[in-house]
């Protein structure tokens, strides 16, 4: 299951940098950016996304294909990626991934007292559209950041000298 999604985002990476090629552009710096940080991928918290929610790191909804510098970024027109974002992604995800997990044992053992097991089932469900949900607020989230950068690009270049 990684394996061939970590084939497929190789693929992607890939397909943009050909594109590229074809349209004279080479040494760009194309690269795949996991929304929820590997540390969310390690540890407790990855065997809970990846064995319990049965999630993959490399799927569409948590990896987005980003610039690794400012000019592929420019010729792309794809948002790149600093130290700052990833800090800021290391930060926030993990927090919310161990509270999801949480909630979702408190839910499980609720069920061994109760045998509701469908209720259970609609709060896995739940759980696992909120990890999804929060890997593409993160990627709408850099992509703003680049719109604005961008923005901020242009407004300068078009100011009076």
């Amino acid at each position: 299951m990684i394996e061939e999604g970590r084939k497929a985002v190789d693929a992607r990476i890939r397909q943009v940098r050909t594109k590229a090629l074809a349209e004279g552009n080479d040494n760009l710096d194309v690269r795949a950016l996991s929304l929820l940080h590997d540390n969310c991928w390690n540890g407790e918290a990855g065997d809970f996304l990846i064995y319990h929610l049965r999630l993959n790191p490399y799927d569409e909804w948590n990896t987005m294909l980003v610039a690794g510098d400012v000019r592929t970024a420019s010729i792309l027109d794809m948002p790149f990626c600093t130290e700052e974002i990833l800090q800021h992604l290391a930060r926030t995800g993990l927090p919310v991934i161990l509270g999801l997990r949480d909630k979702l044992r408190a839910a499980h053992d609720e069920v061994q007292r109760t045998h509701e097991f469908g209720r259970f089932q609609e709060i896995y469900d739940d759980t696992v559209t909120r990890v999804k949900r929060l890997g593409q607020m993160f990627g709408a989230g850099l992509v703003e950041t680049y719109q604005a950068w961008r923005q901020r690009q242009a407004d300068g270049r078009s100011a009076p000298r």
